[in-house]
């Protein structure tokens, strides 16, 4: 919602998503596709100032990615740290993981459900590093 806001425009949050392509490319890893919602629905200013169904707990990204990049939400995980994040991805049937950064410490208190909940992204990383190795040995 910083775009809507009007804290920063859509150039910046394209220059952000170039940026950390090239930091995961160093690393031999690449980024498929970046999405964002520019708006938001009371507090925007100007043209970002709508209803839209980008914005989460809708799908609108979620659908632009599944057609772009042939996604299985069957097989996604939805990693965030609000609640809009997790509701986002069980209507999609997702698996949905709550991590306690940015947001998420205050939002787990409002959880009204069981989900995943993880210290940070790295932590959640670590668990599913360890999954992976246990399929594998099967």
């Amino acid at each position: 919602s910083g775009v809507a806001r009007g804290y920063y425009d859509e150039g910046s949050v394209k220059d952000l998503h170039n940026y950390l392509q090239k930091e995961v490319e160093a690393i031999g890893a690449h980024i498929d596709g970046f999405y964002f919602c520019p708006h938001h629905p009371e507090k925007g200013v100007g043209i970002y100032k709508l209803e839209c169904d980008c914005r989460k707990p809708k799908s609108g990204m979620f659908l632009q990615a599944k057609e772009k990049l042939d996604i299985e939400f069957s097989k996604s995980i939805m990693v965030g740290d609000k609640i809009s994040d997790i509701k986002a991805g069980e209507k999609l049937g997702m698996r949905s993981v709550l991590v306690r950064t940015g947001h998420g410490a205050e939002e787990e208190k409002k959880l009204d459900r069981d989900c995943e909940v993880y210290e940070t992204l790295f932590n959640f990383a670590k668990k599913l590093e360890g999954e992976s190795k246990i399929q594998n040995n099967h």
